[in-house]
């Protein structure tokens, strides 16, 4: 498929998710739902890797570039980020924690499931 066809796939997903994000009333962003939603079609084999490999790495590979208009936006609330530094810096230990907490766990359960079905 050709890059543009990639890219097409992708966005596909990601307006998905934004339709149904609407539809839920925003309790999800769009952009992860799409996410979703792709993970699930890979899985389901309703659309190939081969079919969103280049983009996606394209897309991995620069990612550095879709994070500059989050620092941009934090630049501009520095007024903002001052008053409440205390419960934003919290906020991001616990939810890292949380996060890493959460991923060792999977990985454990996932490499114990595995060990079990390779001993059968």
């Amino acid at each position: 498929m050709s890059g543009i066809g990639q890219f097409f796939v992708i966005l596909l997903f990601y307006a998905l998710g934004e339709l149904l994000s609407a539809a839920i009333g925003h309790f999800i962003p769009g952009s992860v739902l799409g996410m979703f939603l792709l993970f699930i079609a890979l899985q389901v084999h309703a659309v190939k890797s081969a079919h969103v490999k280049d983009a996606s790495k394209l897309l991995t590979r620069n990612m550095g570039i879709f994070f500059i208009p989050a620092g941009v936006g934090l630049i501009t609330q520095k007024a903002l980020l001052q008053k409440h530094w205390l419960p934003i810096i919290v906020s991001m230990v616990v939810s890292s924690l949380l996060v890493m907490a959460a991923g060792g766990l999977l990985q454990e359960t996932a490499e114990k499931r595995l060990r079990r079905k390779q001993s059968k």
